[in-house]
């Protein structure tokens, strides 16, 4: 949750138009921190269907899947042309990070959690110079500030969490955690210890 916060709060989204770049656990999250904080449209890209299903139901407007064909048209659609506002590209896909600074609207804010596995090449004029964005890189979260701003949300009822848990397994269970995850069948696995 505190990565999703920092990454969602470098760029506040109040009555903005959001693209949220991966809907894993913290892409997830971030959705919901940003419907929370009063986003005007929430769209995320995501190839898993179990998880595009939990995105909507914390709050995402438009879902898609990014494999399929014209999906940059339909956000464009979406978006009055421009392209998003804002950007979380929270997958680390290298190809999920050309196509972040490709649909940035101009004057937009891109705030970069995922980690791509190696150099990725961009068209730094058109995508990032001529169109005035401001890159975010986040790394974890910041001390204090960050576990504030959670606990605030939470304590608030602010954020639609719930349907993100998606199992609660006794501990001597981890690894059947571990499988559901790697299967994209789980977003958030919790472990109950002394339970059997």
């Amino acid at each position: 949750l505190g990565n999703a916060m920092h990454t969602v709060m470098a760029a506040p989204p109040a009555g903005k138009s959001v693209l949220v770049m991966g809907a894993g656990a913290i892409g997830l999250f971030a959705i919901a921190i940003a419907k929370a904080s009063g986003a005007a449209l929430i769209i995320v890209l995501e190839p898993n269907e179990f998880r595009r299903n939990l995105a909507k139901q914390v709050g995402a407007d438009l879902v898609l899947d990014p494999t399929q064909p014209r999906v940059e048209d339909l956000i464009r659609q979406q978006t009055l042309g421009l392209g998003p506002e804002i950007v979380f590209e929270m997958s680390g896909h290298p190809s999920g990070f050309r196509q972040a600074f490709r649909l940035l609207r101009n004057g937009g804010h891109i705030c970069l959690l995922g980690i791509p596995p190696g150099e990725v090449p961009l068209r730094w004029a058109d995508d990032v110079i001529f169109k005035g964005a401001t890159i975010h890189g986040i790394s974890g979260r910041r001390m204090y500030d960050t576990w504030y701003q959670c606990q605030t949300f939470l304590l608030h009822n602010r954020l639609t969490i719930d349907p993100l848990i998606t199992h609660i397994l006794p501990a001597a269970e981890f690894q059947r955690g571990f499988d559901l995850l790697k299967e994209g069948k789980a977003a958030k696995v919790v472990l109950r210890w002394g339970v059997e």
